[in-house]
């Protein structure tokens, strides 16, 4: 796995030795084992996590025996495994659980260790702000600790969910097939197989935030389970195996325990500022994509990449559209990949395709994977065939075989020397469970960790490629640091409509789970992807779609399973003028979108965040899931309800303005909870926080991808280093933030407009005269000042009738920088 170095001062490790009880502590955390209270965590002297004290057994539940101790442990006596085209049902045949109980401790080398009896043993450690848990039984195989539940607790993450808050529930971490629409919690699947239950994802991730705050993770590949406060009092979790580990984050903020936490397990990576979109797809052939691209230039629609997933082939199955998996073009549909790619690149457009661990029997890859044991093989050496819907059946690659890796490399290597950019890493959820791998582990045990190989392995061939980051990949599957393996992810295959659980209601709930699990860099399909029957896209649902995604910092459309009767960003009139519209304002936030990257990059924190992720108090905010901060400055309140034109809008403390379009703002400042009426499908509800410094580009592009060959003399490209860049003063409070992008420079800024209303600015305590041209420097236009670069660094004195105000800014930026001073419409 994974692990970024933190580099912390030196801390001293106390070892008490004046009790019977043994005592770790560093620096802010204390950990004691207790003969009455089990395991106790403590940080900054407050008591953060505590062993279960109370009831240990409960005839009502289905786990018998003495199940909620402290420590517990059972026997599995079978496993039972329904599977139907990668969803799971566990059924297991297994024993009582049985107490354990310390029966000796002690304290070497900075490390508690505890004995349970005869036939378990563990330790305790404090390692770079955690606190390290791990212990082992020699015959048993679910183990389990339970800890007490306090009545205000809420239980945040376990990856890519439909629900952000988990109290009362119990969550299995399990990868696996989401399914086509998602019951309610405590729900079965209408159709198993088909259909999903809530808790079914791609992307589970065993890490709770509790709103203590605290983070506890379980550190295991293994099947393992989280409940909490299901049965009053408790907080037990549990791992399939002869090993429990765990990990708990302590922590001030909700901030700081998700920086400690994605410092272990692992960040997402930095992006090229094309990934930033926006993106458009299509499908059909090598016309086809060249007349959609024609179309977007056409209509002055601004997107820096195309992508079209069936350059592998299709074939019409089920109803829809699918493709046939294959890692090289379909000479027929694609006769020319290179020509093809040039034509595109020479439009301003990074040509992305499709690829998937599934190697189909009918292709020269399935017979150079069996001739080289690159597949997932039973104890025989046989490649295992999965049950498959369509095609012809397909065996799963395993990258853990010795070679396998440059056998895969190969052909990633023939389709980027043919043009290509990246593609969407598809799957990794179907990893056989009984199959041997090349490393010599049973399938079910990689099963879960297979998603970090599968994207490693795409991400690492792209930086050998191409070590400059000019590239693109994203894929839906995942388990616990699955940022540092890919590139970015998206949130899966949701049904095109409203559906709370599985279509447009359910992204806000997808975001804000994946982020509060360490999954900070996300996006969804515009429009959805699954459609059955008369379920299709409608133009309001496609609208609210485009307004929603338009202010996350990935903007990609999806062409949907069954495209024909789906509508589309190419389909009318309306379509093209409302996707030009959020196009060019979602681009012209690019620079903002590099600091909300950077952020994840460098602190692990999401780039879409719960409302209260900056409250002192945020306890008035738990209960909302359908609006999001995007970094610290935007507030988007999509509507996600069919024909629902209302809605309120609790925002955090501060004050917010109603953002209207790209250069409109609203001059009223709103706190506490607002009610925003008649919004159009074709409107977004986007909030500014006051006292923000909003960085963006000036103007747009028809792409803002770079070609070492240039592009097309028609095409408005953006230069490598931008000419001129914005930055835009609301007042209402203070901000400070740095451009570190190399199309920026390194421009830094700090800004206190807490008290300023509308009025002028001035330079050096002198007011500036009117600039006589575009590229004039030290001058003002309308609400701007305008500075060069060896200006910058000078403070700008900002007054008004209502107050003054300040900002200076720093740095290198052979552009022109624009400081707008926005207050109103």
């Amino acid at each position: 796995m994974h692990k970024t170095p933190t580099y912390l001062p030196f801390v001293f490790i106390l070892l008490a030795a004046c009790s019977s009880d043994p005592v770790l502590e560093s620096g802010d955390i204390r950990v004691e084992l207790t003969d009455d209270r089990g395991l106790v965590v403590s940080h900054s002297g407050n008591e953060v996590l505590v062993s279960n004290s109370g009831v240990t057994t409960l005839d009502a539940n289905e786990r018998p025996g003495e199940a909620y101790a402290p420590f517990a442990a059972a026997l599995t006596d079978r496993v039972r495994i329904e599977e139907v085209y990668g969803t799971y049902a566990f059924n297991d045949l297994f024993g009582d659980y049985s107490a354990l109980t310390v029966t000796d401790h002690s304290v070497d080398d900075d490390v508690l260790s505890f004995e349970l009896g005869d036939a378990a043993s563990g330790s305790v450690a404090i390692e770079d702000g955690h606190v390290v848990i791990t212990w082992t039984h020699e015959t048993n195989d679910r183990l389990a600790m339970t800890f007490n539940c306090l009545e205000a607790d809420k239980f945040f993450g376990l990856g890519a969910q439909v629900s952000i808050e988990h109290r009362g529930h119990r969550v299995p971490v399990w990868v696996q097939e989401q399914g086509n629409g998602k019951a309610n919690r405590g729900e079965d699947p209408v159709v198993f197989g088909l259909s999903g239950s809530h808790y079914q994802s791609y992307a589970p991730v065993p890490f709770v935030m509790m709103s203590r705050p605290l983070g506890v993770q379980l550190d295991t590949t293994w099947r393992s389970e989280y409940e909490m406060c299901e049965s009053a009092g408790h907080f037990r979790l549990e791992i399939f195996s002869k090993e429990f580990k765990m990990r708990i984050y302590p922590g001030d903020s909700v901030k700081e325990v998700m920086e400690t936490y994605t410092a272990e397990t692992g960040r997402a990576r930095p992006v090229n500022r094309w990934t930033y979109g926006p993106w458009i797809d299509t499908f059909g052939s090598p016309e086809i994509l060249i007349d959609a691209a024609r179309m977007a230039r056409e209509n002055n629609i601004p997107a820096s990449a195309l992508w079209a997933e069936d350059w592998i082939g299709k074939e019409i199955a089920m109803g829809g559209e699918h493709l046939t998996y294959d890692w090289e073009e379909d000479p027929d549909l694609y006769p020319d990949i290179e020509g093809l790619a040039t034509t595109l690149h020479d439009m301003g457009f990074k040509f992305l395709t499709y690829i998937n661990p599934m190697v189909a029997s009918d292709t020269q890859v399935f017979v150079e994977g069996v001739e080289g044991g690159f597949l997932a093989s039973d104890e025989d050496g046989h490649p295992i065939e999965l049950e498959f819907p369509f095609g012809e059946p397909p065996s799963y690659y395993d990258m853990t075989v010795d070679g396998s890796l440059d056998w895969f490399w190969g052909y990633l290597g023939r389709a980027v020397d043919k043009g290509i950019d990246g593609w969407m890493h598809d799957y990794g959820e179907s990893l056989p469970l009984d199959a041997v791998m090349g490393d010599g582990r049973s399938g079910f045990e990689v099963h879960n960790e297979y998603p970090l190989l599968w994207a490693e392995a795409g991400r690492a061939f792209w930086e050998m490629k191409r070590p400059g980051g000019d590239f693109a990949i994203f894929n839906r599957s995942g388990y616990t640091g699955i940022s540092a393996h890919t590139h970015i992810m998206w949130l899966g295959d949701q049904l095109v409509t409203f559906d709370r659980n599985d279509g447009l209601g359910s992204v806000p709930r997808l975001y804000l789970s994946a982020g509060l699990s360490g999954i900070a860099l996300t996006h969804s399909d515009i429009g959805g992807y699954t459609s059955f029957g008369s379920s299709i896209r409608t133009y309001e649902l496609w609208a609210r779609w485009v307004t929603l995604e338009t202010f996350t910092p990935f903007m990609r459309t999806h062409h949907s399973g069954t495209p024909a009767p789906n509508l589309q960003w190419s389909s009318n009139e309306d379509t093209l003028n409302h996707y030009r519209k959020y196009g060019q304002w979602h681009q012209r936030l690019l620079p903002y979108w590099t600091q909300v990257v950077d952020e994840a990059v460098n602190k692990g924190a999401p780039a879409v965040r719960p409302v209260w992720w900056n409250e002192v108090d945020p306890s008035a905010l738990f209960d909302v899931d359908d609006a999001f901060l995007v970094g610290n400055n935007l507030l988007v309140a999509p509507i996600v309800e069919e024909g629902v034109t209302s809605r309120s809008v609790k925002l955090p403390s501060g004050t917010w303005h109603r953002w209207n379009s790209v250069d409109a703002l609203s001059p009223v400042a709103q706190t506490g909870t607002v009610t925003v009426s008649d919004v159009g499908a074709e409107d977004a509800i986007v909030f500014i926080r006051g006292g923000s410094v909003l960085a963006l580009l000036s103007e747009n592009y028809d792409t803002t991808a770079q070609f070492a060959d240039g592009v097309a003399a028609d095409i408005n490209a953006a230069p490598a280093v931008m000419e001129e860049v914005t930055l835009r003063l609301v007042p209402g409070g203070d901000d400070a933030g740095t451009l570190s992008e190399p199309s920026f420079g390194q421009i830094s800024y700090v800004f206190s407009g807490s008290a300023l209303g509308t009025g002028a600015m001035q330079l050096g305590g002198a007011a500036l005269g009117n600039c006589a041209s575009e590229s004039d420097t030290m001058c003002m236009d309308g609400n701007a000042l305008y500075l060069a670069l060896d200006e910058a660094g000078q403070s700008i004195e900002l007054s008004s009738g209502d107050g003054t105000g300040s900002l200076q800014v720093s740095g290198s930026f052979s552009g022109r920088l624009r400081i707008e001073l926005f207050t109103g419409e």
